[in-house]
């Protein structure tokens, strides 16, 4: 099999689409702790930028959760070896001291691509599983939206963050 090269990659595959990522981004996010339930809705910050010569972007964020400041970090990237985009996430409000590792779980699309992971349940239990999606609706509009995935393989809503790209 003919494996994508990183430079046919970054012109017109995946690490493009990663590309297209960069930037200031302002918004809104909104989190859910119970199905259906919204527990909060608070501004955030994001930024997007390319590290090693774009094969990463990196995602750093600010907002508060239900009053308290919430950090986040996320590395992003493709596998071309391996053909799925890959990332590595931990946030001040929802990992704990965990460090989420997540692997493309979907077809991706030109827009588009879900990563699911999994974290430890606290009490014991089975672990549950974490989805996230990111979509570049427009050039100027991404959504961020998490998934908790129940042990039973039920999904919930989790997170949304929905982003405006910040005029330079």
């Amino acid at each position: 099999m003919n494996k994508e090269s990183f430079a046919d990659s970054i012109k017109r595959g995946p690490h493009r689409l990663l590309a297209r990522l960069h930037g200031r981004w302002t918004g809104t996010a909104r989190t859910w702790f119970e199905p259906g339930k919204l527990a909060d809705t608070q501004p955030i910050k994001a930024a997007i930028r390319p590290i090693l010569e774009g094969r990463f972007a990196l995602l750093t964020y600010t907002s508060k959760l239900v009053g308290t400041k919430m950090l986040g970090h996320a590395k992003i990237g493709h596998d071309l070896a391996r053909g799925k985009f890959l990332m590595s996430w931990a946030d001040s409000a929802h990992n704990g001291t965990n460090i989420m590792t997540l692997l493309q779980d979907r077809e991706a699309l030109p827009r588009e691509f879900s990563l699911r992971g999994s974290y430890a349940d606290p009490s014991g239990g089975p672990d549950w599983g974490w989805r996230i999606v990111f979509k570049l609706s427009s050039p100027r509009r991404l959504v961020i939206t998490h998934y908790n995935i129940l042990p039973t393989g039920q999904e919930a809503m989790a997170v949304e963050m929905v982003l405006t790209r910040a005029q330079s």
